[in-house]
């Protein structure tokens, strides 16, 4: 399951930002930023992927999100 998380925002600021992004997952917001600090994510926006418990990924926010988390799972080009 791919999900994004957004970093202690409000909700319609999250709703702003991702329009017109191409980002094809639910958003979850991280209110009091656990899951952030437990990856140890320091990239605003950024991109966390776990695959099998395993962070595979975490970085900022690429241009293609999706591609991203394809070759950090294993599919897709580059994969």
């Amino acid at each position: 399951e791919v999900v994004a998380v957004n970093f202690q925002e409000d909700p319609e600021a999250a709703r702003a930002f991702l329009r017109g992004k191409r980002l094809d997952v639910p958003v979850y917001l991280d209110r009091d930023g656990a899951l952030s600090k437990r990856a140890a994510n320091s990239h605003l926006p950024g991109l966390l992927v776990f695959s099998g418990g395993q962070r595979t990924f975490v970085g900022q926010l690429p241009r293609d999100p999706n591609a991203a988390i394809g070759r950090a799972l294993g599919i897709g080009p580059g994969g």
